[in-house]
Parts: structure tokens; sequence; C-alpha cells
């Protein structure tokens, strides 16, 4: 099972966005390995997996000889008799023998004394022997029979589809994994802004006991910045909770203790996808799964089709025995015998039952082909909606970080003119709490765009790991 599970996690985890060429692999990649292997219903696929394998085996040994071994023995009391008339036929014979020579005695003294001839009785032989006994060996071997052979095909590919089942739960998959990683690395880097929220509101506290005791600004002034610390610390507890809940899912995606600790991958690289929309569209029915998986299906169709006409073919085999009979268990020469056949059989019709099958495997074809139309509209857009979303988060982070730069000189000029009597404590805070938001939009963007990114991949179907 793991080296199917291995099997499926080479091709999926192929499937995942840049974020570091070296931290990246190190981290999420080994996380999704871990989340693939552990996952549960990628283990009951690997198992149907499994079992359609199994059965494409038992397929294909229709196309094997089948050899038996039959041992038979009778005791039979009883039952039907054939009679012989055998009295019937020579009695009267022997009568008019008997007759003649007494005649010619009578009338020829020197004709010879000769007794009269005996009656026969009817012979009856019994239908059943009473003992009997048959030993042998059958072997049957199909000849010409072609429904074992698209009876395998159809097998074959049902395995395939298994297969590819598989994979398109192992990517879905990776797609949770990923943005339960990325939302997880969020909660982190907010709760360390909280943190430094944390820091601004107690230096601002210190400042302004320090100005109120000089009496440069009144209380109220330390009332509201002993609140602002007050409300950094609710901030704080939410950061935390949301770190443990992010914690939670990510491990329970991982199929691990929801408590367990996760290591994290600070490194934000934000690439923009390096196709085209119209390569992306090109491209993506033949990287997914999910066509691969209707194409398989039209495939088993175009077999099952062939199935039902081999109805109205015949079926070809050769069957030998060799073994032993007789009244009493003896193997010599004289006891074995040898059958040799070819069997013929040949439905002439059944009722148009074969026909019924076929239009309504064609049937389903047509209803496949239209599914596959629908799936490439759908496709289209998906990757139409996951292009353009990721290109709006790339924009809206390079945006956040312009706006960053900024917000930080205005928050440090307008804290030392605070400091300094010159702005007033409203002032300082409106320029400190642009720069949070700023800060905090940055960060949105950035995990926005790295799942994005992720599902961007998934829509496309891109398996390569830049």
């Amino acid at each position: 099972m793991r080296a199917q599970i291995k099997l499926i996690m080479m091709l999926v985890i192929a499937g995942q966005p840049a974020i570091s060429s070296t931290a990246q692999d190190g981290i999420l990649d080994e996380y999704i390995r871990i989340g693939l292997e552990n996952n549960i219903a990628i283990q009951k696929s690997n198992l149907s997996y499994q079992k359609d394998l199994a059965v494409m085996q038992e397929a294909r040994g229709y196309f094997l000889p089948g050899l038996s071994f039959h041992a038979r023995y009778t005791i039979a009391r009883g039952g039907r008799t054939f009679e012989f008339p055998a009295g019937d036929m020579l009695n009267p014979l022997f009568q008019n023998i008997t007759a003649l020579n007494t005649a010619m005695a009578a009338i020829n003294p020197m004709y010879p004394s000769l007794p009269a001839y005996p009656s026969a009785d009817n012979i009856i032989f019994k239908f059943y022997r009473p003992t009997e006994h048959e030993t042998k060996f059958s072997l049957i071997q199909p000849l010409f029979n072609p429904a074992i052979y698209y009876n395998y095909r159809i097998k074959q590919v049902e395995t395939e589809i298994g297969l590819t089942g598989i994979e398109i739960t192992g990517r879905n998959l990776v797609k949770q994994i990923t943005d339960a990683y990325y939302d997880y690395l969020r909660s982190h880097a907010f709760d360390r802004l909280a943190d430094e929220v944390i820091v601004l509101a107690t230096e601002n506290l210190r400042v302004c006991n320090s100005l109120y005791v000089n009496n440069m600004i009144t209380s109220d002034i330390v009332l509201r910045a002993e609140a602002d610390l007050a409300g950094a610390g609710v901030t704080k507890s939410e950061t935390t909770g949301a770190i443990n809940s992010s914690q939670a899912m990510f491990n329970y995606l991982l199929k691990r203790d929801l408590r367990e600790p996760i290591i994290r991958d600070t490194s934000i690289v934000t690439v923009p996808g390096g196709e085209t929309l119209a390569e992306s569209i090109s491209l993506a029915p033949s990287r997914r799964p999910e066509t691969a998986l209707i194409d398989k299906w039209l495939e088993a169709n175009r077999h099952f089709i062939s199935l039902t006409r081999t109805d109205a073919l015949p079926v070809v085999a050769g069957a030998v025995d060799y073994g032993f009979q007789g009244e009493k268990y003896s193997f010599g020469k004289d006891d074995d015998f040898l059958l040799a056949s070819v069997v013929l059989r040949w439905n002439i019709s059944a009722g148009n039952t074969a026909r019924s099958k076929t239009r309504q495997a064609k049937i389903d074809r047509e209803m496949l082909e239209l599914n596959r139309e629908e799936l490439e509209s759908q496709i289209e857009l998906q990757v139409t909606t996951a292009y353009y979303d990721l290109n709006t988060a790339f924009e809206a982070a390079e945006a956040a970080t312009r706006a960053l730069e900024p917000a930080i000189v205005s928050f440090g000029m307008a804290r030392a003119r605070f400091r300094e009597g010159e702005v007033s404590y409203a002032g300082m805070l409106e320029a400190q709490t642009m720069m949070i938001k700023a800060k905090q939009q940055l960060l949105d963007r950035q995990y926005l765009f790295m799942k994005k990114k992720a599902a961007y991949n998934l829509a496309t179907g891109n398996t390569t790991i830049k």
C-alpha cells in the first residue's frame, strides 16, 4: 500500500506552488508527504485500487486453460432395466427344430435320437451397474471467445480509473494542506504583530505618564493610553486563539495530534504566474486528472460496446478428459480413457438484448462526451478565475509593500513630535494605527497571494516545481 501511496505522492507533490526553492521543499513538501501517507480517504482509495488490480488479474486468468480433477464412485440399487428378447426370438426356432427332430425320428428309424432344445429366457440388463467409478482430469481451453478479451480490457481501464481517482483526491488534499499551512503562518504573523502593538502601547503609556507628570497632557490622555494597551491585550488573545485553531486544523489534515508543533517557513516570495492566460487555458485540460478520468471512462465505454457485440459471435473451446472407469478401482491400461472435444456455441438469437445493450452503451458514450465538453468549459472558467485572482493578489501585495514604508516613516515622525509635545496623542495614535493597518494589509495580501498561487496551480494542473 505504501508503494502505491508514494507513487501518488510523486504525481501530486509535483503540482505545488513555488514559495522558496529551499525552505519550501524541506518543510511544506514534507508535511504534504505526511498528509498523503496518513489520509484515510487516500488509504481507502488505494485499497479500492488494490482490489481493482486483483479483479484485473482474475479477468486475465480466463485466457488460460482450466484444469480440474473429478472422482466419482457409484453404488446403484434398482432403477430402470432394459429387456433383451432373446427367449422370444430363439424359443420358436428351438421348438420347430425339436418338432422336426421328433418327426424325422418317427419316419426314419436310423435318424439319431436328439434331445429337445431347452427354452431360453429373455435377458434383463440393469441400466445402472451395481458399482462403478470414474476418475479423470478435465482440461478446458478457450480457443475463440472475444468476450474474454474485452472484459479484460475493461477491467484494465477500470484499474487506471482508480489510480486517476487517487490522484484527484491527492491533489485536492494537497491544496487543503497548503491553505491550512498558510493560514497557520498568517496567524503566527498576526500574533507577532500583536506583540509589536503591545510593545508600542506600553511605550505610549510610559510616555503619556511622563508627559502627565510634567503637566504637558491631561489625565484623559493617560486613560486613553491605558485603554489602548488593554485593547492590544485583547487582540493578542484573539491571535493566540487563531494560532491554536489553525494548528489544530493543519494537524487534523495530517492525521496527527492536534497540538503537535508545526515548523514554520517564514520566507515569503510573491512571484506571479509564468504562463499567459491563453497558455494556461490551452495546457490545463491535458494536465488535469479530471480530463484523463473522463477519457478513461470513454475508453472503457468503447470496450464495453465491443463486448456487447460479441454476443453475435460464436464461442469455441477445446476440452480434453483423461481418466479411468470401471466397476472396481483399477488403473491399468485397459481401464483408462481419453476424450478430446472441440465445442462450438453460437447464440443465433437472444431477443435483441445484445442490440439493446449496445444502444445503451452508445447513449452512455454520448453522455460522457457531453461531460467532457462541460468539464473543458469548467476548467477554462476555473483557470481564468484563478489567473485573474492570482494577478490581483500579486498587484495588491505589491501595493501593500509600497504603502508600508511611508506609513512607518510617518509614524516615526509623529511619535518623535508627540514626545516633544508638538503633536497630540490622537495625531500620533492615528499615525500608529495607519502603520499597523499597513502591516496587516501586507500580511493579508502576501498570504492571500500564496493561497491564490496554490489555487492557480490546482486549476491549471501545473506539475512543475520551480
